[in-house]
Formats: C-alpha cells, structure tokens, sequence
C-alpha cells in the first residue's frame, strides 16, 4: 500500500459514518470498509469490519488496526 493510499484510508475511516461501506482496491485485491455498532469489549469504541472481496475472506473485526491487517492480508495472499 502506497504511503497515500495508506493516508486516505486512515482519514477516511476517522469520519466514517456507521453503516457505511467503502469499497476501494489495494496492490490487486478489493476490500470493503465498514463500521459496525458493535463495541469493543473494553474501549467502547465502534468496530471496524474489513473483507477482502478477492480472497472472500474476513480481515479485520477490531477497533483499531484495520489498515494495517490489509496490508498484512495482502503481503500473506501475494506470498502465496
């Protein structure tokens, strides 16, 4: 992931409204963003859910992180 897209995906998902997906492609794999209502165990805090539509695998059901599990999910697919 470019440092960029990195940047835009992070500012992105602070002002995401809950429900709402984002759909955007990184390094050939397509993956959807979307804030849940469920709340963290011990934050509080809304989570993040993150799919890779590609691979129609589940990256990331957290708080916090979600961009760099995309990274990760993408570097372990390419390895593959």
């Amino acid at each position: 992931m470019t440092p960029e897209q990195r940047t835009y995906l992070e500012d992105r998902l602070q002002r995401m409204p809950l429900g709402e997906q984002l759909r955007t492609p990184v390094e050939g794999h397509r993956f959807v963003f979307m804030l849940t209502n469920l709340d963290g165990l011990h934050t509080g805090r809304s989570r993040f859910l993150v799919a890779c539509e590609t691979c129609s695998q589940l990256v990331h059901v957290a708080t916090t992180g979600p961009v760099s599990n995309v990274d990760m999910h993408v570097r372990e697919a390419n390895a593959r």
